[in-house]
């Protein structure tokens, strides 16, 4: 049998998406996800990576605060902080993105955005 990791998430940007790296993906963005209820709720933080034309739109009309629901592979990532940390991140590439609501406190008028389709799949 084949191993899948597929997983779908969905939270609020916790910033506008930024364009990625030259020869990476199109734009990465964060986003908070809660978990649990309760006393026992807590919140993790995703970073997504999305690539091709659905990137272009991400960086287009997802702003910041904006719901969002995202497909893709889920992988932890270990880095080092500038004090000399050990640190673990939970990272997506994304293979489907879709735009949920906006922010209440984002009064200015946005246009519409277009349905991301998730046939841009990472180069790898």
């Amino acid at each position: 049998m084949k191993d899948v990791n597929a997983c779908v998430l969905s939270g609020r940007l916790t910033h506008s998406p930024e364009k990625g790296p030259e020869g990476g993906p199109t734009c990465k963005f964060s986003f908070a996800n809660n978990v649990g209820y309760g006393d026992r709720e807590r919140v993790q933080f995703i970073n997504v990576s999305v690539w091709g034309k659905s990137g272009e739109n991400c960086l287009e009309y997802l702003k910041s605060k904006q719901g969002v629901t995202v497909t893709g592979e889920v992988f932890m990532r270990k880095y080092k902080t500038q004090a000399g940390e050990d640190r673990c991140s939970q990272d997506m590439n994304a293979t489907d993105v879709v735009f949920g609501a906006k922010a209440k406190d984002n009064e200015q008028p946005e246009q519409e955005a277009p349905p991301v389709a998730g046939d841009d799949s990472p180069p790898f």
